[in-house]
């Protein structure tokens, strides 16, 4: 090989790298591909295409050039840690936790690859193999926000719940916000007494977690702090029942003077709360005796168990394409004699028959509490109308996937959350026929 070939090669590869880093692919596969042409064995180039098969979703193929420049450099740790990031694109989860593994080895300083196989065996449910890698990875990099965040979310499902507040916290950095910071003219609240004292919280993620830690509002409320809670107005007419509530306001409204504020959702750590200190006393949020009375009238055609249904979750969550039920496959439900189902789902969509679909009349969350509170029973995937069954003291079945959100923890069929509700999992991924099942021989067994 000419030193003229020599040089254009090594030029040719840093310009196809550049090209991958600036996520121009289609160019880099180019120039990786000419490469190859001019020198048939170069290794890099071999990896390099792969990367680019696997940030593109061709899965195969980036296991088979990720897998060739393995065989020609297996002691190169992020060659094998690549792969088996490609191997477990393609579903090969054996050989993917084998090949993280042996890069592990390789490279015993480098926390991505163990937070890999982390959320890997986190992905199989063995939650106890992935906290212990999460740990590792937080030992070498102590300040990797996001990490630490994911390490908080591991231990809280697994019920560890004082370590498990303390590392969420890392969520503000994780998303470059910094609590401490956030435009209130008060001093985060970090759990100290507060008798005699005003305390703002305001909510930060979505209205299902603000239904389900609304809670704390009372229990505050009898220490003898005054609470004022900043919330969605959508929220507002369900809120507003909420006992010793001072004040309720939503995102822009003028703020009375308060001494304190801080986020609902840090409430529970900030307050102690362990696994065997949750406070899930039932009903702490009420319907209007008007609204209950008004769909007690429209409700009155239907004469056997009234069923309230909810099998979609909010469509942009993250976690929507396993949280939500495909409506065809709730048919066999229907069948089952003495039942009357109602639609709870307030966002607009079809609706399978024979369910009466109380979505359209759905004004706001007050009315959907007025309309929960004439069922004999709720079936629900993890959402909002999920929580609102909950903080309602209604009998609630809960459909999770098989790999639940942290509160619902791992292995129970009852939540210490929500008394009310019986909790029905996926037993592997994806697997809700089986929880239809399940359904079918609960609800064959229910009083009619």
């Amino acid at each position: 090989m000419t030193d003229i070939l020599t040089a254009w090669i090594a030029s040719s590869f840093s310009e196809a790298v550049q090209a991958f880093n600036r996520g121009e692919h289609d160019l880099a596969q180019k120039q990786a591909r000419a490469l190859l042409a001019a020198s048939p064995n170069h290794d890099g180039a071999m990896h390099l295409l792969g990367l680019c098969a696997l940030r593109q979703g061709r899965n195969d193929e980036a296991v088979a050039w990720l897998g060739e420049a393995v065989l020609r450099n297996p002691a190169d740790g992020d060659r094998l840690a690549a792969f088996g990031m490609a191997q477990k694109a393609a579903g090969n989860v054996a050989g993917a936790l084998q090949s993280l593994e042996q890069a592990a080895s390789l490279l015993p300083h480098n926390a991505q690859i163990r937070i890999n196989q982390a959320n890997l065996l986190q992905d199989q449910g063995d939650f106890d193999k992935a906290l212990d890698l999460y740990r590792q990875a937080a030992r070498i990099d102590p300040n990797n926000a996001l990490l630490r965040y994911n390490l908080g979310l591991s231990l809280l499902t697994l019920g560890q719940f004082e370590e498990g507040w303390a590392e969420a916290e890392w969520r503000w950095k994780a998303a470059c916000l910094d609590l401490e910071r956030v435009d209130f003219n008060a001093p985060a609240w970090k759990g100290e007494e507060l008798q005699g004292k005003t305390l703002l919280l305001w909510t930060e993620q979505g209205l299902g977690d603000t239904i389900m830690f609304c809670r704390y509002v009372p229990i505050l409320a009898e220490r003898g702090v005054r609470v004022l809670l900043q919330a969605p107005k959508s929220l507002h007419p369900l809120l507003s029942s909420l006992q010793g509530l001072a004040g309720l306001f939503a995102e822009g409204d003028p703020l009375p003077p308060f001494d304190a504020q801080a986020p609902l959702l840090a409430v529970p750590g900030r307050m102690g709360t362990i696994l065997q200190t949750i406070p899930g006393q039932t009903p702490y949020l009420h319907a209007t005796t008007e609204r209950i009375a008004a769909w007690r009238d429209k409700l009155k055609h239907l004469k056997g168990v009234k069923i309230g249904l909810g099998w979609r979750g909010n469509p942009a969550h993250a976690n929507d394409a396993n949280r939500s039920l495909p409506a065809e496959l709730l048919a066999p439900l229907f069948k089952i004699n003495g039942m009357d189902w109602i639609g709870v789902q307030p966002d607009p969509g079809p609706c399978p028959p024979p369910i009466f679909n109380a979505g359209p009349e759905l004004v706001d969350w007050g009315d959907t509490a007025g309309l929960m509170t004439n069922l004999d029973l709720m079936i629900a995937v993890d959402s909002s109308a999920a929580h609102l069954a909950g903080a309602l003291g209604i009998p609630c079945w809960l459909l999770l996937p098989y790999l639940p959100d942290w509160r619902w923890l791992l292995k129970r069929q009852d939540s210490p959350w929500y008394p009310t509700f019986s909790l029905f999992r996926q037993q592997s991924p994806q697997d809700w026929p089986g929880v239809i099942l399940k359904l079918q021989e609960a609800l064959s067994s229910h009083p009619r």
